[in-house]
């Protein structure tokens, strides 16, 4: 996904709260257009899988005795023209690419609704917070930036502690 790097746009930087504000609409946009982008090559890829499989089909249907290997004169099923297409080597790779774009494009979709929802909310957290004169406190202004990686670094050691507790089961 070109351009778009989840993990960065999602931080707010707590001493630029106007920057940040200003640059949300920005950032939500790179996101929308993703997305549209993402969805025209899903759209264009299932159109592509539908092509596939109808041209399988009709040649099926033309020439089984090539296709299917059917030389008694009937037409083929319709359960043999299925497994025809779906074993064709053509339909699997459009049907991949298919499924590719698929994923592509609800991946993009979460990420836009958290860069929408979740970070929204918490920029009108932080500023409210701010309004409040929550970062300042009586003598010493609170390092936010500072406290906030000291609880990262806490929060890793725990999890690397608790990572290879493993349940006893009672006899």
């Amino acid at each position: 996904m070109k351009n778009i790097d989840f993990a960065k746009d999602m931080k707010i930087d707590e001493g630029a709260l106007d920057v940040e504000l200003l640059n949300h609409v920005d950032l939500e946009t790179k996101y929308i257009s993703a997305l549209s982008e993402a969805r025209k090559d899903r759209d264009w890829a299932h159109e592509e899988v539908k092509t596939v499989r109808s041209e399988l089909t009709r040649d099926a249907f033309d020439d089984p005795e090539k296709t299917i290997g059917r030389d008694d004169g009937k037409p083929p099923t319709a359960a043999q023209v299925e497994s025809y297409y779906r074993t064709h080597k053509d339909y699997k790779e459009a049907k991949e690419d298919f499924i590719e774009k698929e994923d592509r494009y609800n991946v993009l979709s979460d990420m836009k609704d958290a860069i929408h929802f979740t970070r929204t909310r918490m920029l009108e957290n932080l500023v409210r917070l701010f309004s409040e004169e929550y970062f300042a406190g009586p003598r010493i202004p609170r390092n936010l930036k500072q406290e906030r990686k000291s609880w990262d670094e806490k929060n890793k050691v725990k999890k690397r502690v608790g990572k290879n507790l493993k349940r006893k089961l009672k006899k």
